[in-house]
């Protein structure tokens, strides 16, 4: 059928060697330029969008017109297109073939000459398409494990599901949402075949749907077909918790700068502690940090997963944790300048979704907000109370993340080189919104680093609903404290388990 078309409408007029115009890079938008083997398919569309470039001196006074032409497949001599289109040198002249311009019956060929009074250049050679203006059957989908989660399934489970398509029908992929395990979001299949794929269970609980919808070889798309299903609520890790067993962990930095894990025990006290991250730690100030970020990087939303926050150099990040004892990529904080920060906790003292970093920053102790948790962004601050004008370049603040647990509106405060331990509560103040209340001295001494070099609030080991404070002796004796509302400690009780020798718990 090509060689015909070209017999037909190709060799333009006697002087097409001699023109000075020439049609170049002939085009379709959809559908392409196809000159030989089977046509493009071109689908459901308003418009195919005929086009050339004219190449050709510009200092002539006569400008080309461009001819278009489009005929249907056997019927070279009765064009159902036929369009003249000014233009000029370098131009890129368009004929527009609207819809109802192309019955069904194709293919259809068209080819594009340059015109004036002078004579005319010679036809390019014939471009092809196929039409397909009707969208293909839906798909079916069901899922084939049902019997394994009858209440929904929870964020993380593989779900299986089998998707179909019809006898008759003209297709050739279906696309698949959420997408599959295998990252293949559009396989291949054709009418009259099934295919069994998994995918995730996405993070966001409640009602939801596995959905699919067929393309056709032209790229129409049917309506979407679906399943639904329920996501389950996520474990709420509580404060202190980090591989959501509900019960608190013991996190370290042993002697080769490794991030470490004592696993929580039932009845109290920590396994011997595992390398969770082997990234190096020694150089950084690391705490715990409850609930900023999302373990699969910023986005909206939050998994319920307790982090770390840890300065590195003059930067401060969130490295989220992943509910099994691991953490992700950092994420900044960003907002301030911590270059001279020497100290960090994270706390949080109300009941809202804002916690609160306290820091040493020379002789003074700040607090900010940490805003931008759970949303679009990473977290951020945006100015500071100063809780402390001075008292704090030897001194370490000991708080709690708060999640999970009642917050608590205070902190422990240790002189570094007295040994003196002390409680001070967060209190709203009357010009500044935060303020440092009187401290009270709960030891004069014995709680210096060489005495106790391990100090941390973990979580609730006692049943008070609040974190407990942990230290550990040069040994590596763990020994835990109950924690009241205004800082009185409970009588010590060592925790059965391993020691804690050679790892900086935090």
């Amino acid at each position: 059928m090509l060689a015909c078309a070209a017999g037909l409408l190709g060799g333009g007029t006697a002087h097409a060697a001699d023109y000075p115009y020439t049609p170049t890079v002939p085009d379709a938008d959809p559908g392409g330029c196809v000159t030989s083997g089977a046509p493009a398919w071109v689908g459901v569309t308003d418009e195919v969008v005929l086009k050339t470039r004219v190449a050709g001196p510009s200092d002539l006074s006569e400008y080309p017109t461009a001819h278009f032409r489009l005929w249907r497949e056997d019927a070279a001599d009765t064009p159902v297109f036929e369009q003249l289109v000014p233009t000029s040198p370098g131009g890129m002249p368009q004929a527009r073939v609207l819809r109802q311009w192309l019955p069904p019956e194709g293919p259809y060929w068209w080819q594009v000459r340059l015109e004036s009074k002078s004579g005319a250049s010679a036809w390019t050679t014939p471009c092809g398409f196929a039409t397909d203006f009707t969208p293909p059957a839906a798909p079916t989908v069901a899922f084939q494990d049902l019997d394994r989660f009858p209440q929904g399934s929870a964020p993380g489970a593989v779900r299986t599901v089998r998707v179909s398509l019809p006898e008759g029908v003209e297709a050739s992929r279906v696309c698949i949402s959420p997408t599959p395990s295998d990252g293949n979001r559009c396989p291949s299949l054709s009418a009259g075949e099934t295919l069994t794929t998994t995918f995730v269970t996405p993070e966001d609980p409640g009602p939801s749907s596995v959905s699919a919808f067929t393309l056709d070889r032209a790229g129409n798309s049917s309506s979407a077909a679906g399943a639904e299903y329920w996501i389950q609520y996520p474990f709420f890790e509580p404060f202190g918790d980090y591989d959501s067993d509900g019960r608190p962990d013991l996190l370290g930095v042993d002697r080769q700068g490794r991030l470490t894990l004592g696993a929580g025990q039932e009845g109290g006290g920590f396994a011997a502690p595992v390398v969770v991250d082997d990234r190096d730690w020694s150089d950084a100030l690391v705490d715990r940090a409850g609930y900023l970020a999302h373990r699969n990087g910023v986005r909206a939303g939050n998994d319920w997963r307790n982090d770390i926050i840890a300065k590195r150099g003059d930067k401060l990040f969130v490295y989220p944790g992943n509910g099994e004892g691991g953490f992700g990529d950092p994420i900044e904080v960003v907002g301030y300048d911590w270059s001279n920060v020497t100290r960090i906790s994270v706390t949080r003292i109300s009941e809202t979704l804002v916690r609160q970093l306290v820091v040493v920053e020379g002789d003074r102790l700040l607090l900010f907000d940490l805003d931008g948790v759970g949303g679009y962004g990473p977290p951020y601050v945006s100015g500071f109370t100063v809780l402390a004008e001075s008292g704090w370049a030897q001194r370490t603040p000991i708080l709690n993340a708060g999640d999970g647990a009642t917050p608590w509106a205070g902190l422990l405060g240790r002189d570094d080189r007295t040994g003196a331990l002390e409680f001070a509560g967060i209190v709203t103040g009357s010009e500044e919104r935060y303020a440092l209340a009187p401290p009270v001295t709960l030891a004069a001494s014995g709680w210096s680093p060489a005495e106790v070099p391990g100090l941390v609030t973990v979580g609730d080991l006692t049943g008070d609903e609040r974190p407990d404070l942990l230290s550990v002796d040069p040994a590596g004796t763990p020994v835990l404290r109950s924690l009241a509302v205004d800082g009185t400690l409970g009588a010590p009780v060592t925790l059965p388990g391993p020691g804690l020798q050679g790892v900086k718990v935090f």
